[in-house]
């Protein structure tokens, strides 16, 4: 049975260590800290020393202080390393997400690199399994919202791109991970069980594929000469 992906864990590690690491900077007189407390002392009225004292004695006020692991590619990195540990996955990267060593599915089908065609969103992922290559796409999406929205049509219009290339035994795969992609999804009258099965309803070929990273295993031994072993 295929493992599953653990985010919750990954998050939580993560929380700990951000917090950890707010405490040292207290202890230790970190410049960037001394001026994150001036700048809160002057706005709210508090003296500098209550707020040491109460971020070293209370971590829930202490959260307030520290960066949030979802807005440090949290997500993007647990996945990266959870797709580099299934057996057979060879030359695994994770690709730039600007520059000139970005690379994109372009509007035409073809993947370039540096240059953006039909505005989607740059490759996260490359891979090699079983002599096959595969890009791949990656969000992690949990409440509803605008931004949450915007991430959605990014897959989207990757996985559109990508049902336009032509060239042989390469995938790509549109991975939507968290709440938000298992909800119903109402598309032109018609409604669909989860916005992944609307996004291959729509955008979906043999070679270009909306899915999720838990389903990610099964999906490549499926696509393999291993299905037969």
């Amino acid at each position: 049975m295929a493992h599953r992906i653990d985010y919750e864990s990954a998050y939580k590690a993560a929380l700990e260590q951000n917090i950890s690491e707010v405490l040292d900077a207290i202890l230790t007189g970190d410049t960037s800290m001394r001026i994150k407390l001036a700048n809160y002392s002057e706005k709210f009225g508090i003296p500098v020393r209550f707020l040491e004292h109460k971020i070293l004695s209370d971590n829930l006020f202490a959260n307030g202080f520290i960066k949030d692991p979802s807005k440090q590619s949290l997500h993007q990195k647990v996945a990266a390393q959870f797709i580099e540990s299934i057996n057979c996955v060879e030359d695994f990267e994770q690709l730039p997400a600007g520059g000139q060593n970005a690379k994109y599915i372009c509007d035409d089908g073809i993947v370039r690199a540096g240059e953006n065609g039909g505005q989607a969103k740059s490759i996260d992922f490359y891979w090699v399994f079983d002599g096959k290559i595969y890009y791949a796409a990656h969000k992690h999406t949990s409440e509803e919202g605008g931004a949450q929205d915007n991430q959605f049509k990014d897959l989207q219009l990757f996985l559109e791109n990508a049902a336009k290339s032509k060239v042989a035994n390469t995938y790509f795969l549109a991975i939507g991970d968290g709440e938000y992609y298992q909800k119903k999804y109402k598309s032109a009258g018609l409604e669909y069980q989860t916005r992944i099965d609307y996004m291959n309803a729509k955008f979906g070929t043999d070679y270009a594929r909306a899915i999720t990273t838990d389903d990610l295993e099964e999906f490549l031994i499926g696509h393999s000469s291993y299905k037969n072993v």
